[in-house]
């Protein structure tokens, strides 16, 4: 019962943010209804911070929000879902998380190892012949970077034990 009292006074402060916000005069030259989209911009940013709720379901109810004032419509607020690279990215990032969950990541890092795993160099060498490989196939460097790559070489430091002994920052 306590995780509900707080996560709705997160929640109260990200609304109490927006409306304090949105009642404010605008900064010099400012359009309201530009005004109106920052405060709920800012609301959900703080919301990420804050979480009370988890980070999709803060942004469909800023969209909400967007939508129910009137600042934007129904059909700019979908807009951005008709994109294909969004779609290739979220896509991406699924088929990272099944790399993970299933495991493959690591097959394919214990694999590399096993063949290019001599040298350091070697295993550079196997990353680089691999994001050289897939640029053709996946177009979006994010969407190759974060979604395939990501998981394999993640795996891949931590099959040759390098996480424990240096840190990366």
């Amino acid at each position: 019962m306590k995780s509900n009292h707080i996560k709705l006074f997160k929640l109260l402060i990200c609304v109490l943010l927006a409306g304090i916000l949105w009642t404010l005069a605008p900064w010099v030259d400012a359009d309201p209804r530009g005004w109106h989209i920052f405060s709920i911009f800012l609301a959900v940013i703080i919301s990420f911070i804050l979480r009370p709720y988890p980070m999709g379901m803060s942004v469909l109810i800023g969209l909400l929000a967007l939508v129910i004032s009137g600042n934007i419509s129904m059909k700019e607020s979908l807009s951005g879902f008709a994109d294909t690279t969004v779609w290739l990215v979220i896509a991406a990032f699924l088929i990272a998380q099944a790399v993970l969950d299933t495991g493959f990541g690591a097959r394919v890092a214990l694999w590399l190892v096993s063949r290019l795993g001599r040298s350091m160099k070697g295993l550079a060498y196997a990353i680089c012949g691999s994001e050289f490989l897939l640029g053709s196939v996946i177009p979006s460097n994010t969407a190759r970077g974060g979604g395939l790559h990501a998981p394999i070489v993640d795996s891949l430091a931590r099959s040759v034990e390098s996480a424990s002994k240096t840190p990366v920052l």
